[in-house]
């Protein structure tokens, strides 16, 4: 009798050695202002925040996950390092960025979200002639910002969840720089040059790190203009979209 009491011992120690040494499966959530993150922040159970070198991370569980959240702040720089950052320090699964898009193509409507295919840096030297090459060879440079493209098996389990939801989303390409595109013509340029559908000013740098260091990023953003709305029409209405967006992503996750 005490043989088998010191080898149930012996078995429940290992066991609780392996369930400790278990590795967390970790994904992070990127978003570049407030009401982009904050809907996200309040449903996460158990959150743990950190600050280093003024980035803001919030850990905490939602679903099976350990969701690793951020807002980066406006901008490539921001979105790059911020996202550099959660790769080194929590190495996720993969990353989703999140937030609100400017719609280029007339199809795209506010509310509708739109899932990258590719995400092109469209403010770059030489970006049109790099998008070429790429289309019509698929050879490229890694030094430059070419098209990068998301895991397409991502982008299809969440475009089939959302659809599932109730969502109206689309894929396509997405046209990232660093300025607030609002003139017609631009936005008329950016989608007969690129293909692009939407434009934001962070998912590019964010794919391009991703892409560097081997971690998928998917990009899920909610527009919050259509093409022919007028700057009026559209101002106030961030944080009703970002809202939209943020709890269609949380309803995706928790039920994974």
């Amino acid at each position: 009798m005490k043989k088998f009491f010191i080898f149930l011992i012996f078995i429940l120690v290992v066991i609780s050695v392996c369930l400790l040494s278990v590795k967390e499966e970790n994904i992070a959530i990127i978003g570049a202002m407030d009401c982009e993150v904050s809907e996200i922040a309040s449903h996460l159970k158990n959150p743990a925040s950190l600050n280093k070198n003024q980035i803001n991370v919030t850990k905490g569980k939602l679903g099976k996950y350990n969701v690793i959240l951020s807002k980066s702040g406006i901008g490539k720089v921001n979105a790059a390092m911020t996202t550099q950052f959660i790769i080194d320090k929590y190495n996720p699964k993969y990353i989703i960025n999140t937030g609100l898009a400017g719609a280029l193509a007339d199809n795209l409507h506010s509310g509708d979200i739109i899932i990258a295919e590719n995400v092109i840096q469209h403010d770059t030297k030489d970006a049109l002639l790099q998008y070429s090459k790429w289309k019509t060879s698929q050879e490229f440079d890694r030094e430059k910002p070419y098209p990068y493209s998301s895991d397409r098996n991502l982008a299809e389990f969440y475009k089939n969840k959302l659809t599932e939801n109730g969502n109206r989303v689309h894929l396509g390409t997405i046209a990232t720089g660093d300025i607030f595109v609002e003139d017609r013509a631009k936005k008329d340029e950016l989608n007969q040059n690129f293909g692009a559908a939407a434009v934001d000013m962070e998912s590019g740098a964010i794919m391009q790190v991703g892409d560097r260091n081997s971690t998928p990023v998917l990009v899920i953003r909610t527009i919050c203009d259509s093409l022919t709305e007028t700057e009026e029409e559209y101002s106030g209405k961030e944080e009703e979209f970002a809202k939209k967006s943020a709890s269609s992503l949380i309803s995706v996750i928790e039920n994974e």
